[in-house]
């Protein structure tokens, strides 16, 4: 509850909780809490990662479509586009609550030689998805990609 009520004040679209550093397994250090004992303190950023995502109604609107079109076995690469559907400026839109944080213990449910199979196959479809957001992005007038490498 108290995360919805912090992203609420702070206008969020989208955003997550952050990861504990030292109990989590961490992929990407920019959503790891900083714990610095600051109330309502966020990391404001234009990312949040597929794991524990929290959308506000307009936003889940949006994602919902792109997560049903989507048809691969494993999701990587969605959230690269989660700003899309920020309502407005994804930099100012999308964060990470820092003083709500959750554990991501990252245990496998998939024997070894299937990790591999389902790793490989995820990289192959992120490649796909990309592509595909790249094509239909490519002449969309509403659509600015502050990722894109100039």
């Amino acid at each position: 509850m108290r995360h919805i009520s912090i992203i609420k004040s702070e206008g969020l679209e989208i955003s997550q909780p952050a990861l504990d550093p030292v109990k989590s397994v961490v992929h990407h250090t920019i959503i790891a809490s900083k714990k610095n004992g600051r109330e309502n303190k966020r990391i404001r950023n234009s990312w949040v990662e597929i794991m524990a995502p929290v959308f506000s109604k307009a936003a889940w609107q949006c994602v919902w479509y792109m997560m049903i079109q989507n048809d691969q076995i494993h999701a990587w690469g969605l959230d690269r586009q989660y700003g899309y559907c920020a309502e407005g400026d994804r930099t100012k839109n999308v964060g990470v609550v820092d003083s709500e944080y959750v554990v991501h213990l990252g245990l496998s449910t998939l024997a070894v030689l299937e990790q591999y199979k389902v790793r490989r196959q995820s990289y192959i479809e992120m490649k796909m998805f990309g592509q595909r957001w790249n094509d239909a992005t490519k002449n969309a007038e509403c659509w600015i990609d502050i990722y894109q490498k100039h």
